[in-house]
């Protein structure tokens, strides 16, 4: 097919020529159908010569936004789009020309060309249940994969043996008199390392330092009871004990 379209330019003067023949009338219709004096649809069919399809497709569409019934428009837009393989979109425009221009005598080629954009459409779609068909193994073959695995480890689990409940600490005993302190904590028994207190230091600066948390200044100031007053009784150059982790 040439640049021009299925007619090229010879051709549609041709149509021009026969609608002459055969009256004043159809030839007015002719000329209304055909549209080509319209200036952008003139601009599209000199791209198309050029080679420019894209260009021509863009110019016939804006066409139609400010005329929706150039019926001419609609035909070469149909043929072009047809070329593109865009048959829906060649078919919606066939189909438009018949409905602006029913009494045109391209009637009963463009309805050629309609049932052939058809029958290119449905044999594009013929290749999409075979590749259906292979998405749908794979991922029926991936859900099995995955079946078996959540069996297995299901199996797994219930072999397991069972949890021991997770035993609680004896209650700490009473102490005899409220005013007596407790012995400093168990973790002083764990070897530790002592460190000097600097300028701004603070349990919590010094937890951070040496656990990277500095909620466990609590451990520090246990482990150093004897020495401190309080947790806020910090003097420069003091020895504090770090118990280990």
């Amino acid at each position: 097919m040439s640049g021009a379209g299925r007619f090229g330019t010879m051709g549609w003067a041709s149509v021009a020529l026969l609608g002459m023949m055969c009256g004043c009338s159809m030839s007015a219709r002719l000329q209304n159908s055909m549209g080509e004096r319209d200036p952008l649809v003139r601009k599209a069919l000199g791209r198309e010569q050029n080679g420019d399809r894209a260009g021509a497709i863009r110019d016939l569409a804006r066409a139609l936004e400010r005329k929706p019934r150039l019926a001419y428009a609609h035909l070469k837009l149909g043929e072009l789009l047809e070329r593109e393989k865009d048959f829906v979109g060649a078919i919606y425009h066939y189909r438009r020309y018949m409905e602006l221009a029913p009494d045109s005598e391209l009637k009963g080629r463009v309805q050629d060309w309609t049932l052939a954009a058809k029958r290119s459409l449905i044999s594009s779609y013929a290749q999409e249940p075979r590749d259906s068909a292979r998405t749908i193994a794979r991922l029926q073959k991936e859900n099995a994969i995955l079946r078996d695995e959540n069996e297995a480890l299901r199996q797994q689990l219930a072999g397991s043996p069972p949890v021991a409940p997770r035993e609680e600490p004896p209650p700490a005993a009473p102490a005899a008199d409220a005013g007596v302190q407790p012995p400093p904590a168990a973790v002083e028994q764990a070897p530790a390392q002592e460190y000097t207190v600097r300028e701004g230091d603070t349990l919590s600066r010094i937890a951070s330092k040496f656990y990277n948390d500095p909620t466990e200044w609590e451990r520090i100031y246990e482990a150093n009871r004897d020495r401190l007053a309080s947790p806020k009784d910090l003097k420069i150059g003091q020895a504090l004990r770090i118990p280990k982790r």
